[in-house]
């Protein structure tokens, strides 16, 4: 592994990192055009899009922090239309973090354990699929996070010296991160107690708990005003389901077993990877029981502890607050742990480089055939996987509904209905897909949830788009559906892409 790296003077390794980025940027820009926008990244367009000012987007009532909202903002009023434009900017974001990853993974480990972390993010499924192929904060947040990690690597790096400009960075890291995701302020506050144990050691300077104190002064006027909109909802007499602060019933509670599963997750839902992180983790409890022994504590543990610390802090944390959350959102869900993907890659790439050691014993040719049997299995895996469009939320197909719609005659006729199961935000996938931002005349969606029956007798041909959480339960709980298939005949289905025709009987 090598000792701790306070100064790396050959530039190679950076422009590996670079590479491999690139190679992840130009997969995702090539295939980003394969998967339809589903309901979030529908509310995400009505919360960026649709003429609302930078303003409107930083106070939109969410649980998410507003950063990637203002972001969106800005680029979707100046990119054309088109999901691979769109996408290119959480997929920019996305890269940045992996390329400020794998110098994280070099302060701790070396060159070759930021060239692995760089490979393990870069090919991930589970990170191509959240962060760079959903137009969402993930990609943001990831940045974030990796920005988070490495600035207080540095800035841990300086002991009891002045900080300098590490210091301002890792201030507007912390400040980055709190406000892209309702999670993050857990790995806030890990690493904030972690810098509570080394003042308890004398390792830094108390005046360092300032850069946690001001981070969170300026991120006080968000939390304060998205309280205040709690406390209106709660008092309102009207209660909307699709509210943001709604019961969320497809947030689990979590079991013991769902621990592993996450962490399984976070390894991108690959075997080998999680075979890795075990071993990894056993690298660190080895350390730990070395350092022990001997009672010394030194830098290079101190900095490999933190990846770790993250991440049982923030798992443990949500855990908890999921077993005690029975009937309310509990938050445990696996994309919401973006943040510690930079953690878990650095523990794999540890586990990888422990592996190599023994190979590297026996014959360098050895290691090297191990390598590059390593790199192809991981990577071929992975994209793989994204190519064979087996990602975790499916492909739904509004987007293909859309325009098989727009192909039939009568769909702007007056007397013609156009109805989806899909229950909100329907306004982002109105301006998106029906109008594509003005381009086109739109055809007025309506959900099954909020038609009337008048309304849906005065049709004599409804279009019914099925795609979203239509199933025997909706077809029984829906007075709606059941009047269309009791009064309507059907007419023609394109059972492809979840769409049906009805004529009046």
């Amino acid at each position: 592994m090598g000792t701790f790296p306070k100064k790396v003077e050959n530039w190679s390794p950076r422009f590996t990192y670079g590479l491999i980025c690139l190679v992840s940027l130009v997969f995702m820009i090539w295939k980003g055009k394969s998967f339809g926008f589903w309901t979030d990244e529908f509310a995400q367009i009505v919360y960026s899009g649709m003429g609302k000012t930078l303003l409107e987007s930083f106070l939109v009532i969410d649980p998410t922090p507003p950063l990637f909202n203002v972001l969106a903002n800005i680029w979707y009023n100046l990119v054309p239309w088109g999901e691979r434009w769109l996408l290119l900017l959480p997929q920019l974001a996305m890269v940045a973090g992996i390329y400020v990853s794998a110098l994280w993974a070099e302060r701790l480990g070396g060159a070759r354990l930021g060239v692995w972390t760089a490979v393990l993010l870069a090919f991930s499924r589970m990170v191509i699929t959240h962060c760079g192929f959903e137009f969402r904060a993930y990609g943001v947040y990831l940045l974030a996070a990796s920005l988070a990690f490495y600035s207080h690597s540095r800035v841990m790096d300086a002991g009891n010296e002045k900080v300098g400009r590490w210091g301002i960075v890792y201030w507007l890291s912390l400040l980055l991160l709190v406000y892209s995701h309702c999670l993050a302020f857990l790995i806030f506050f890990a690493l904030a107690f972690y810098d509570i144990v080394l003042i308890l050691r004398r390792r830094i300077p108390w005046t360092r708990l300032f850069i946690y104190f001001f981070s969170g002064i300026l991120f006080l006027p968000w939390v304060i005003w998205i309280v205040y909109a709690y406390i209106v909802s709660k008092l309102s007499v009207s209660s909307d389901p699709s509210a943001a602060f709604s019961i969320a019933s497809w947030m689990p509670r979590p079991g013991i077993m769902d621990i592993p599963d996450l962490c399984s997750y976070l390894c991108g839902n690959h075997i080998l990877v999680l075979l890795f992180f075990v071993c990894g983790g056993l690298f660190v409890l080895k350390k730990i029981a070395d350092a022990v022994k001997v009672r010394v504590f030194d830098v290079e543990l101190e900095q490999l502890l933190i990846p770790c610390w993250a991440a049982a802090f923030m798992i443990l944390v949500m855990f908890v607050y999921g077993q005690n959350r029975s009937g309310f959102p509990t938050l445990w869900v696996a994309r919401y742990f973006t943040g510690l993907f930079p953690c878990f890659a650095v523990v794999c790439a540890l586990g990888i480089e422990t592996i190599s050691a023994f190979a590297e014993k026996r014959s360098p040719t050895a290691l090297k055939a191990m390598s590059v049997l390593f790199f192809v299995a991981i990577v071929g895996v992975h994209l793989g996987n994204v190519l064979a469009d087996n990602i975790s939320e499916g492909n739904l197909s509004h987007r293909e509904a859309t325009e098989v719609m727009y192909q039939q005659p009568d769909i702007h006729d007056e007397d013609t209905l156009v109805m989806t199961s899909m229950k909100s935000f329907l306004e982002g996938w109105e301006e998106y897909y029906c109008r594509k931002q003005g381009q086109r005349e739109g055809i007025g969606l309506r959900s099954a949830h909020d038609v009337t029956e008048e309304e849906l007798l005065s049709h004599d041909v409804v279009y019914f788009e099925y795609a979203y959480g239509y199933g025997s339960a909706d077809r029984e709980q829906l007075t709606i559906c059941q009047l269309l298939e009791s009064k309507y005949s059907l007419d023609e289905e394109w059972s492809d892409v979840c769409l049906r025709r009805y004529v009046r009987k």
